[in-house]
């Protein structure tokens, strides 16, 4: 029982720093489209 805790606190621990990766790399388009065209994070929403 001990070793599913492990593997399903692994997997979460795996789970949230991709989604850490994935909001940052999302700031950081969101400034790089803001920087050169002018645009948003609101209207950029509508092209997604």
């Amino acid at each position: 029982m001990d070793i599913n805790k492990n593997n399903n606190k692994d997997l979460s621990e795996e789970i949230l720093i991709t989604l850490r990766q994935i909001s940052r790399a999302m700031s950081i388009y969101s400034k790089s489209l803001d920087k050169h065209y002018g645009l948003t994070s609101p209207p950029t929403s509508y092209f997604a």
